[in-house]
C-alpha cells in the first residue's frame, strides 16, 4: 500500500509540474494536432512518387531523391545532412520523402562507413559523395537539378559539416546555396567550424534548437548564428527553438532526436536498391500513419515547416513568414484536439550576442 501510494503522490506532483510548465493546462487531456491540410510543413503535395538511387559504396556513398508522378523537367536540390550515425537515410525518410513530394531534389551523402569512421575522413567523403551525386543528377535521373537553386538542410553533427561544406562548395563542384537549414547542431568539438562561413549574402539561414535538447544543447547553435552574423543581413537569419509541449498524448518533446521521423514504405524499398540502382516509391494510396508513422506535429509546424518556408522564400518567392519574421505563421504551432494551441515557437531577437 505504501507502495502505491508513494507512486500516486509522484504522478500528482509530476501532473503538478507538468501543468505549471503549460501555463496550468491539464497535462495528456487531448491529441496533438495532424499534419496541416496545405502550406509549408502541409500535406498538399505535388508529386505522389518518389525516385530513389543509391551510389558508391563506403563512406562515399550517397543517395539520391527525385519527384516523380508528375516528374518535372527540373527542381532545386536539397542537400540533406544528416546527424552522427545515421549511415542510411532510414531515421530521415519521412521528412526526405516529404521535401522530394514537395518537389525538390534530395541528397543524402552517407560520409561515415561506420560508425568507428574517423572525423577527419568525414568531410572528404561528403565531398566525394556529393560530387557524384551532382554527376549523376545533372545526366543519370529524369530530374535535372536547377543550377541556381540549392539548399542544405542539416541535423546535429550534420549541421556543422553544413556550414563547413557549404563554405566551400565551388570547391566541391557544387552551385553557391541559396538557404541554409541547421537543425540542433553539435559535434563542433571534434569538426572544427570555419572561421568566417563562406556564403554569399544572399543566403538565408535558419538555425533551430530544442528546448530538452540536452545532448548537445544551444551552445553550438548560438556559435553558428554568431558566425553568420558576420556575413549575412540579421533579416537573413532566423535563429528558431522548438519548445516541448506535456498537454497532450502522446507529448511533444523537442529532444535531439525529435527531427527524425521515419516512412516504412520509403525504408523497404531502400533495402532493395542495389548499388547504382534505382527504385519508384508510390505514396498515392498511402495513409498519412503509413507513410510517416513517427512523425508528429514538432515535424509539421516545426522543423518541416521552417524548412519548407525557407525553400519556398528563396526558391519560389513564396512561404516567406513561415520562416522569417517572427510572424505569427512561423510561430504557429498547431491546436490539439480540446481546442487548446501547442506552444509556440521561440523566435530569438539578434543581437550581438546571441541568446
Amino acid at each position: 500500500m505504501r507502495a502505491h501510494r508513494k507512486n500516486a503522490l509522484f504522478l500528482i506532483a509530476a501532473a503538478a509540474l507538468v501543468v505549471a510548465s503549460n501555463g496550468c493546462r491539464l497535462p495528456f487531456s487531448a491529441r496533438p494536432p495532424q499534419q496541416p491540410a496545405f502550406g509549408p510543413g502541409g500535406s498538399d503535395y505535388t508529386h505522389a512518387a518518389v525516385g530513389a538511387m543509391r551510389l558508391g559504396e563506403g563512406g562515399e556513398e550517397v543517395w539520391l531523391f527525385w519527384p516523380e508522378e508528375p516528374t518535372p523537367a527540373k527542381a532545386p536540390l536539397v542537400v540533406f545532412m544528416h546527424g552522427w550515425g545515421a549511415i542510411s537515410p532510414k531515421p530521415y525518410a519521412g521528412w526526405i520523402a516529404h521535401l522530394v513530394r514537395k518537389g525538390n531534389i534530395v541528397a543524402y551523402p552517407r560520409y561515415q562507413e561506420s560508425i568507428y569512421t574517423p572525423f577527419d575522413e568525414m568531410e572528404p567523403n561528403a565531398i566525394a559523395g556529393l560530387r557524384m551525386a551532382w554527376k549523376a543528377a545533372a545526366g543519370q535521373t529524369p530530374v535535372r537539378p536547377e543550377t541556381d537553386k540549392v539548399a542544405w538542410v542539416s541535423h546535429s553533427l550534420g549541421g556543422i559539416l553544413t556550414v563547413n561544406l557549404a563554405s566551400a562548395s565551388v570547391d566541391i563542384g557544387l552551385p553557391p546555396p541559396g538557404a541554409v537549414m541547421i537543425v540542433q547542431p553539435g559535434g563542433d568539438e571534434r569538426i572544427a567550424l570555419v572561421n568566417e562561413p563562406d556564403l554569399p549574402e544572399s543566403t538565408r539561414a535558419v538555425v533551430v534548437t530544442g528546448d530538452a535538447d540536452h545532448w548537445v544543447g544551444s551552445a553550438p547553435a548560438a556559435r553558428i548564428v554568431d558566425a553568420l552574423q558576420k556575413i549575412l543581413p540579421a533579416d537573413h537569419i532566423s535563429y528558431v527553438t522548438v519548445p516541448s509541449d506535456w498537454h497532450s498524448f502522446p507529448p511533444l518533446i523537442a529532444n535531439h532526436f525529435a527531427p527524425l521521423a521515419q516512412s516504412p514504405l520509403l525504408d523497404s524499398a531502400l533495402d532493395g536498391i542495389a548499388e547504382n540502382g534505382t527504385k519508384q516509391v508510390d505514396f498515392s494510396a498511402a495513409t498519412a500513419d503509413a507513410a510517416a508513422p513517427e512523425t508528429d506535429a514538432l515535424d509539421y509546424y516545426g522543423y518541416w515547416k521552417l524548412a519548407d518556408g525557407l525553400i519556398d522564400e528563396v526558391f519560389r518567392g513564396t512561404h516567406g513568414d513561415f520562416a522569417f519574421g517572427d510572424t505569427a505563421a512561423q510561430r504557429f504551432m498547431g491546436v490539439d484536439s480540446d481546442g487548446d494551441p501547442v506552444r509556440q515557437l521561440i523566435v530569438h531577437e539578434l543581437s550581438a550576442s546571441t541568446p
